[in-house]
């Protein structure tokens, strides 16, 4: 069986050695790696030449700048194993990690191996994330978007893998810049019948690594996911859409709040947004107790930064 590992790159020249050593080292041997160099301007682009040179299951593709989401679409189409994964180039997994996966889908044949549980943090110093993630999912009754909603099923492309006959049906949005991987998932759950869980963690996700630190247009676009949505693009009951259109408003708000030069026009945005949840009434349908951070973010989000960063003393 083989295994297609798509690493986009950008600007990573600091940590893309260990992260390619890592895939190097894995016991698991019969794999090819992808790299997508997505216009990096710093010494990335001569390392992923230079993997390529010394180990023939690596491959490298040089293109203009166009995003993550980009480079792993390309990284996807250019795939030739059974299964599909990816791993971020700032990121590290043990020797061990695919070995387990693949004994896993030689085992259940699965549809998709999702791990219940990273590290978090860096080489010297990492906290365990365990998400404790059911062995009983299924797409058919809802479990699968609810446990995504509620955040226990991981919607971060680097902790699935896929089997290559439902990756290349799907392609992620490009016009979406935050929780793009989110809606990859969702539209994934139409094709998915079974998920397999793999319980033994591996995967060391970098702490800062492929996060947002900037509100922007980019960070509000995962609203979109919302419309696709209520457009029945992607079919989800009322209750699960309050549940994510929640997520949405937090995580953009939490980025606000942090940083303390945004455009201020993008406020205006997100108390709309505010406005548009609490007016509907799903904060009251679908959770038993009002979500009161929603309502002072209608109200005023320049109040709810200040209420943030005085809890977290943030002045």
């Amino acid at each position: 069986m083989l295994l297609s590992i798509v690493v986009p790159v950008f600007n990573t020249e600091k940590f893309l050695p260990n992260c390619l050593d890592s895939i190097r080292n894995q016991q698991f041997r019969d794999f090819e790696v992808i790299l997508v160099d997505d216009g990096s301007t710093d010494g990335s682009s001569a390392i992923c030449d230079k993997y390529a040179e010394i180990d023939g299951r690596f491959t490298v593709h040089h293109r203009k700048n166009s995003g993550v989401s980009a480079a792993r679409n390309y990284g996807i189409l250019c795939a030739k194993g059974d299964y599909i994964t990816f791993v971020d180039s700032d990121d590290y997994i043990f020797p061990f990690y695919f070995k387990e996966i693949i004994k896993i889908i030689d085992e259940s044949s699965p549809d998709v191996v999702v791990t219940s549980g990273y590290y978090w943090g860096n080489e010297k110093k990492s906290n365990v994330v365990e998400l404790n993630i059911p062995h009983n999912i299924s797409t058919d009754d809802n479990s699968f978007y609810r446990l995504l909603a509620d955040r226990v099923y991981p919607s971060g492309l680097v902790f699935s893998v896929f089997k290559r006959s439902i990756a290349q049906q799907i392609e992620l949005d490009e016009s979406i810049h935050f929780y793009e991987d989110l809606d990859y998932q969702l539209r994934a759950g139409s094709y998915i019948k079974h998920i397999s869980v793999n319980d033994r963690i591996g995967y060391l996700y970098r702490e800062g690594s492929q996060t947002h630190c900037k509100f922007t247009n980019k960070t509000m676009s995962c609203f979109s996911i919302i419309k696709k949505m209520e457009k029945r693009e992607i079919s989800l009951d009322k209750n699960l859409i309050a549940k994510f259109k929640y997520n949405f408003l937090i995580s953009n708000a939490l980025i606000a709040a942090k940083d303390k030069k945004h455009e201020r026009e993008l406020d205006d945005s997100l108390r709309e947004q505010a406005r548009l949840f609490c007016a509907s009434k799903e904060w009251i349908t679908t959770f038993r107790i009002p979500y009161i951070w929603i309502a002072v973010i209608a109200i005023s989000p320049r109040l709810y930064y200040k209420l943030y960063r005085l809890k977290h003393n943030n002045l």
